[in-house]
């Protein structure tokens, strides 16, 4: 009789766990969201930062099919360099290798080349499956420091990001303090979730 008590019991207390377990995941589901701009259908890049801007939405969604988008002269500075302000904005690519959004910058220089600048205000971006690419290259110059990312917002998520840029610029060898020249073409892919945040 005790056994058959306590088989009711384990019984009871499975039963009231799965429950829970059930409750609690149905509060966690992942709900879609349909994107705000989807850029080439809705407009070009220029249009969607300013449907981002004019806003009230929390966050914005902008989706980039597979292609090639230039930014740089479309809604970059003097020297290409686009800054982008608005939080909680989500740019989100149809692909890594196929999504490539780029500049070609005119002059060289770490705080004045980016491909894209997220200013201060730019928090809690998310930025998927895309590539940003800095296509300058000055043959023969002193220095090459092209940006294809500039951050300087708080709490941003990048997954499955790739860099492309070309740094070169002059050091000097232990060696024999003579100054030499070393070219990098970089690639950082961030294929895992990184986070940026300045209160970390």
């Amino acid at each position: 009789m005790k056994s058959l008590h306590n088989a009711k019991l384990i019984w009871l207390i499975c039963f009231f766990s799965l429950l829970a377990v059930t409750s609690s995941a149905q509060s966690y589901v992942v709900k879609k969201k349909k994107f705000d701009f989807i850029v080439g259908i809705d407009g070009d890049f220029k249009a969607a930062v300013k449907a981002a801007n004019a806003s009230s939405a929390e966050r914005f969604y902008i989706f980039f099919p597979n292609g090639n988008y230039n930014i740089g002269t479309l809604t970059g500075n003097e020297n290409q360099m686009t800054t982008y302000s608005r939080a909680r904005t989500s740019f989100i690519g149809q692909s890594m290798d196929k999504v490539v959004i780029f500049n070609s910058a005119v002059n060289e220089g770490i705080s004045i080349s980016a491909t894209l600048f997220l200013d201060k205000n730019a928090d809690e971006t998310y930025m998927q499956d895309l590539t940003l690419q800095n296509k300058s290259y000055v043959q023969g110059a002193s220095a090459n420091r092209f940006v294809a990312l500039q951050d300087r917002g708080n709490k941003n998520v990048f997954k499955r990001v790739k860099l492309l840029s070309t740094i070169q610029r002059p050091a000097k060898t232990k060696a024999t303090g003579r100054r030499a020249r070393f070219t990098a073409r970089l690639t950082l892919s961030v294929a895992a979730v990184m986070c940026f945040s300045a209160n970390v």
